[in-house]
């Protein structure tokens, strides 16, 4: 009896245990750095020869430009802004060169980093000119993109898969991803490097726990083989959220199994005390004797 009511005690005990959180990615870098999926990366390596490249260019020494700007894209691996921006001054100034390939590569690579992207109206019809065809060649494909996906209706105490997969990549230029995350409220994400080399990528990310609903954000930044970055999806301003809810554990008395369990012990009980009753030895003992 004492060891079915101990063996119910500590079902009830099990039972009950809450799930442990697991610690989410840690932030890899330094707030002037950033993770390309393999190592961190100055996010101003090439501010300075960029910067000189533009005000050259403005000043229209045009030579001078190049060369700045050539130099920045030897200081890479770039983050997205400034590779952008190495791509547009250099195609402005390959146009005012009159070397209209050079310019048109340039632009084309800059379209398939921004497909929305417009040059200043100001600019010389040298430079935008060469730009339209650029972007009507760039309207002829599709634009770079990836998509993330996770289940619905997740809990404090889920794991939290997320698939990273490749939607369309004309240039071939998506080769690895980085999946940023945080619990909301948290300052800093935390990074964790997918493989996009077979078009998709799978990260789990470990429980939250908790006892009350959380919310994940993430964002994804994606790279070209060299290290630089070529897409977001989303952003650290604007993440995208993922909702955990929390269910209440129900108290012990209310669930199934412990009355299972509580059932199994009464009829052990029982049967033990019947065979007991049943097992005693009578008063008397029946038995004739012959006296003679």
């Amino acid at each position: 009896m004492r060891v079915a009511i101990a063996t119910l005690v500590l079902a009830i005990g099990c039972g009950s245990a809450a799930p442990k959180a697991g610690p989410l990615p840690a932030a890899r870098c330094a707030q002037d750095s950033y993770f390309d999926g393999q190592t961190c990366r100055k996010r101003d390596s090439a501010t300075a020869a960029i910067d000189a490249g533009a005000k050259a260019l403005a000043a229209f020494e045009i030579e001078t430009a190049v060369d700045h700007l050539q130099r920045a894209k030897t200081q890479g691996p770039l983050p997205l802004d400034q590779l952008k921006r190495v791509h547009e001054q250099l195609g402005i100034a390959y146009a005012y060169l009159g070397k209209e390939s050079e310019a048109l590569a340039e632009f084309d690579a800059l379209l398939a980093l921004a497909p929305g992207h417009l040059l200043p109206y100001t600019l010389s019809p040298k430079a935008t000119f060469i730009f339209e065809k650029a972007r009507k060649r760039a309207r002829q494909r599709a634009r770079a993109s990836i998509d993330v996906n996770w289940p619905r209706k997740l809990e404090v105490e889920d794991e939290v898969p997320l698939e990273v997969e490749v939607i369309a990549d004309p240039k071939k230029f998506l080769a690895r991803a980085v999946v940023h995350v945080r619990k909301a409220g948290s300052k800093d994400y935390g990074q964790v490097p997918v493989d996009l080399s077979k078009s998709k990528g799978r990260v789990v990310l470990p429980p939250v726990a908790g006892t009350k609903p959380e919310t994940l954000q993430v964002f994804v930044t994606a790279f070209d083989p060299k290290g630089n970055e070529v897409l977001r999806w989303s952003s650290a301003s604007r993440p995208r959220d993922i909702p955990l809810s929390y269910q209440p554990p129900a108290p012990w008395f209310k669930k199934w199994w412990v009355w299972a369990i509580a059932g199994g012990v009464v009829a052990a009980s029982t049967g033990a005390v019947v065979f007991a009753l049943e097992s005693e030895p009578p008063d008397t003992i029946g038995a004739s004797a012959d006296i003679r």
